[in-house]
């Protein structure tokens, strides 16, 4: 499963890109939020998989037959037990997600043509980068507030951050 999971990222985006859109244009979801989201998602969700799956791998499994054997149900273990266990990994991969989801360009720069839908960097793209010259100071300043949100993220989940990347280097 693994495997299938990870030869969807072995092709190259622009590849993926013509099929999506197509598909997406029949479905009537281009140029909107939704498409957006949509296909961002579906980009991110093989290699977040992948990365969840060694994080629940390392849950021993005595601690869930221990749980099972005092009665707790198969959601008990899940939700009570094991999802605490996983905690730092599922917000390393979220916050992982959400970078790549906000430094996503290509999806952005295809599936939304109308200038109220634009993400920011698009909008930075079009609006300020002209063809013979440039509002470099204006661009800098739009660039330091854009990646204030990313900043702010990453010191409020630095330790969760720092828990889940180291969480399955050693085993013992």
């Amino acid at each position: 499963m693994k495997a299938l999971l990870l030869s969807t990222q072995m092709f190259p985006i622009v590849s993926r890109m013509i099929g999506l859109y197509s598909l997406m244009r029949k479905m009537g979801i281009i140029n909107t939020r939704f498409g957006l989201i949509l296909a961002v998602s579906a980009a991110q969700i093989p290699f977040c998989a992948v990365l969840m799956s060694s994080f629940y791998a390392n849950v021993p499994k005595s601690i869930e037959e221990a749980a099972f054997v005092d009665g707790a149900d198969r959601n008990t273990i899940l939700l009570r037990i094991v999802t605490p266990l996983v905690k730092p990994g599922m917000l390393a991969v979220g916050i992982y997600a959400f970078l790549m989801a906000w430094d996503d360009y290509l999806h952005a720069a295809t599936l939304i043509q109308n200038d109220k839908l634009r993400t920011l960097s698009i909008g930075i793209a079009l609006r300020y980068l002209g063809e013979l010259s440039y509002d470099w100071s204006l661009i800098n300043a739009i660039s330091v507030v854009g990646t204030l949100p990313m900043v702010l993220l990453f010191f409020f989940f630095q330790k969760y951050m720092v828990k889940g990347l180291v969480a399955g280097a050693v085993k013992g």
